[in-house]
């Protein structure tokens, strides 16, 4: 978590272990030849209706600027509920992807934010210092709820630890995410889980602003009950 919280921004996209977008994961199959995304040309061995070009599931793409794979399991931004996206399969020369740049740093990684993670209908704060001090509702807003852990700054966390060099998972595929769902996991599997480091950030941060987990029952710590601690001491 100190090397998330200590990184430095880099002079160039090509120094960069980790590449940021804000453009939605635009692609289409008629995508310019300057778009980032690019559909993987057919194959002349597959069959006619198998080629990529005419798949309406599982297509593969790649990230022309960065050189990269998306795996065939995720349309990025595409798919309803995803918030933002990590990609982490960098194409490499060495295994037969002759266009990749020798200036590419090959443990590289790019992680997209989806257009909906701005949506203020549906994820009220942006920021943790967007937390009203003292006045947050602590009848509605607790753990459970998801109202802190879709912030775009806890959101972009979890994204974080996907990347090459910290390689966490998504280890219960959909159960992975969520406040109860973490709780559910095993100590092995929170260790490789994004979503427990999220929170793990997301906790420390509410503690700067005196907020923390009740202990007032089990019941209530299990559903994320926050409150107001003015004794906790400071970092």
């Amino acid at each position: 978590m100190d090397s998330i919280g200590t990184a430095t921004p880099s002079p160039t996209r090509e120094a960069a272990d980790l590449r940021i977008y804000c453009d939605n994961d635009a692609t289409s199959k008629t995508a310019g030849a300057s778009a980032r995304w690019q559909l993987v040309p057919d194959r002349e061995q597959d069959p006619e209706g198998e080629k990529n070009s005419q798949k309406t599931t599982g297509q593969e793409w790649y990230d022309q600027v960065n050189f990269i794979r998306r795996t065939t399991d995720t349309n990025g931004c595409l798919d309803p509920d995803t918030l933002a996206e990590t990609y982490v399969n960098p194409m490499q020369t060495h295994l037969g992807d002759p266009q990749v740049p020798a200036s590419e740093k090959p443990q590289r990684s790019v992680i997209t934010i989806c257009d909906r993670m701005f949506d203020r209908s549906t994820i009220k704060f942006r920021t943790l210092s967007e937390v009203p001090p003292r006045r947050l509702d602590l009848k509605k807003t607790t753990l459970k709820s998801g109202a802190l852990i879709n912030m775009p700054s806890v959101a972009l966390l979890h994204e974080w630890t996907h990347a090459r060099g910290f390689d966490k998972d998504d280890v219960n595929g959909d159960d992975s995410y969520g406040w109860i769902n973490i709780q559910m996991l095993s100590a092995a599997q929170s260790l490789n889980n994004a979503e427990n480091y999220a929170y793990y950030g997301l906790c420390a941060g509410l503690a700067d602003m005196f907020y923390r987990l009740t202990t007032a029952s089990s019941q209530q710590a299990w559903n994320g009950v926050l409150v107001y601690d003015r004794t906790i001491p400071p970092e």
